[in-house]
């Protein structure tokens, strides 16, 4: 995600949802869920 970020912001490309997504994750990292997989997606939204 963050190479992804990275090279959109070299071209001025704004990626909305993956800004979002990288929220969550670093939510999830924060709670040591980010080894989960997509089972984390479901914790976040419990």
């Amino acid at each position: 995600m963050k190479l992804a970020q990275d090279e959109a912001h070299k071209i001025n490309l704004e990626l909305s949802v993956l800004n979002i997504v990288e929220a969550m994750y670093e939510k999830l990292s924060d709670q040591n869920m980010d080894d989960l997989g997509t089972q984390a997606i479901y914790k976040f939204y419990e």
